[in-house]
């Protein structure tokens, strides 16, 4: 059985978090919008 988008979305906070704590500084508006746009493409 394939992901669900809810599964994916979990996923996304997971690595969001992961980042966040390896990063200096946290992601802004455009570097957000830019990931999701990535992301809703490769669900297409």
């Amino acid at each position: 059985m394939g992901r669900t988008l809810r599964d994916l979305a979990e996923i996304n906070r997971t690595i969001a978090a992961a980042f966040d704590d390896r990063e200096q500084r946290r992601w802004g508006a455009e570097a957000l919008v830019i990931e999701l746009s990535k992301q809703v493409g490769d669900l297409a």
